[in-house]
């Protein structure tokens, strides 16, 4: 490295003139608002890309969307790596050295052999796209002695400024490779999300890669077929996959926002209680979608009655298993509920909004008041016969515990802090000789006064 170093500073400082570089870097912004031939239809971000929704973090939603935006990513950094391989000027540099009628005759033999396919109408173009995109042909290749079909022309002194249709043009073949490659695998991540998610918009794309593409115009229909691109948030609502997105986030913002802050003492069972009812209810939502419609609202159904059964009238084992089992079920059929059809949403938010009414005015009503409230006082009587103990011990712990955690985490921050002060006092009068005197620390400053610190907790001399 060192004599290719002084190599390039003679050869720079002896010459009169710096030497011509044969060709430029440039610096190149690629974004995903470009065109290709295999579907004109879509040239902006938002019309192709998945991820740009819920600050560019969309597509970490579905398998299917993420594999949609790798296929783009290919197909777009294709076109881009063609155009900036057909420089105008590197292009008239090599017409002027090899002369004009033989790299005429050389640059059409390389597109025929790249695959040179102009714009047609099967290219999903708005109405005259074509007509003006192969004008534009002939007009970048002007300079080169060609036309859009490859035929001689006059030669022009006009230079474009870059080649983007032809471009275009030879990138074709290319991106068909790539969306042979690459659209099978959307078609299989999109029916493995259609599962849980809105299958809707992919289920005319699956049907048609159910017979994979056999030559380029195929995988071109299929290509543009594939409008995973157009599927977006607001068609996820009421799926059973949105529901588990929502629940685990939700769970794992609890445990972040719990571990990552400080928790005052008062409030830290409160905190370890939301972590806990996170976990839980990503494991019930879990359980939740393994089981269809309708049986996972049987199920749970049956199982929040059940706890309610055995924590109030069961012994003193199933008394404690009860109430977990109730909460765990309620979770499960809340998330049940989310997913069904709106429909039967509103006929159970109909429901709920009755009886929310009935307990409003059930004071007011003998007939609601005894069935709804009379088991209150039933309750408090048994309560003080001894029936019912674990609800009873459930609802003095969320009164008391905070009461009582504040001082036992006082208690043990206090004799956490006189452990290591002991423990310091009993290494400090074992300190070997030469402790006082202050050592080299690797890293400081030239002539820097060290000043003795004590006993690390490993025995050695500490300095500052």
């Amino acid at each position: 490295m060192s004599r290719l170093l002084l190599l390039h500073i003679a050869t720079r400082g002896l010459l009169a003139q710096p030497p011509s570089v044969d060709q430029r870097v440039d610096l190149v912004q690629v974004s995903a608002d470009s065109r290709t031939l295999l579907d004109l239809g879509r040239q902006r971000g938002w019309t192709k890309l998945t991820g740009l929704q819920a600050n560019s973090f969309g597509a970490f939603y579905k398998a299917s969307w993420r594999a949609n935006d790798w296929l783009w990513g290919r197909v777009d950094g294709a076109g881009w790596l063609v155009q900036c391989l057909l420089d105008p000027h590197r292009l008239r540099v090599l017409r002027n050295v090899l002369g004009p009628e033989a790299f005429r005759a050389e640059v059409r033999e390389a597109f025929k052999a790249v695959g040179w396919q102009l714009p047609s109408v099967a290219d999903n173009g708005p109405a005259g796209a074509v007509e003006a995109l192969v004008a534009q042909v002939g007009e970048e290749l002007a300079f080169l002695g060609l036309d859009a079909q490859l035929g001689d022309v006059a030669f022009t002194d006009e230079l474009p400024a870059s080649l983007p249709v032809t471009s275009m043009v030879l990138a074709r073949g290319r991106q068909v490779e790539i969306a042979r490659e690459e659209l099978p695998v959307v078609a299989e991540q999109a029916a493995a999300d259609a599962a849980l998610g809105n299958g809707k918009p992919s289920e005319a794309f699956r049907k048609v890669m159910a017979t994979p593409p056999a030559d380029a115009a195929a995988t071109q229909r299929a290509f543009q077929a594939c409008q995973v691109s157009a599927e977006r948030f607001d068609g996820e609502r009421d799926t059973m996959l949105l529901t588990k997105t929502l629940v685990k986030a939700g769970a794992t913002g609890i445990n972040a926002a719990a571990s990552a802050t400080r928790v005052p003492t008062s409030l830290q069972p409160g905190a370890k209680l939301a972590q806990a009812v996170g976990r839980s209810a990503w494991w019930v939502t879990q359980g939740a979608t393994r089981l269809g419609r309708p049986w996972n609202l049987v199920a749970a159904a049956v199982t929040a009655v059940a706890g309610l059964v055995l924590g109030g009238n069961g012994g003193q084992v199933l008394q404690w298993v009860g109430p977990p089992v109730a909460a765990g079920a309620v979770v499960f059929l809340v998330v049940s509920l989310l997913t069904l059809k709106r429909t039967w949403r509103m006929v159970l938010m109909l429901l709920c909004v009755l009886v929310v009414l009935a307990l409003l005015f059930a004071a007011f009503l003998p007939v609601l008041a005894v069935p709804l409230f009379g088991w209150l006082g039933t309750l408090v009587a048994g309560w003080q016969h001894g029936e019912a103990p674990v609800w009873w011990l459930l609802v003095v712990l969320l009164l008391v515990l905070p009461a009582v955690w504040s001082p036992f985490a006082a208690l043990r921050r206090r004799n956490r802090s006189r452990r290591p002060a002991a423990r310091r006092s009993s290494v400090a009068g074992r300190r070997p000789p030469g402790a006082d005197r202050a050592s080299i620390v690797v890293g400081g400053a030239p002539g820097e006064k060290l000043v003795p610190t004590g006993i690390d907790r490993r025995g050695r001399p500490g300095c500052r």
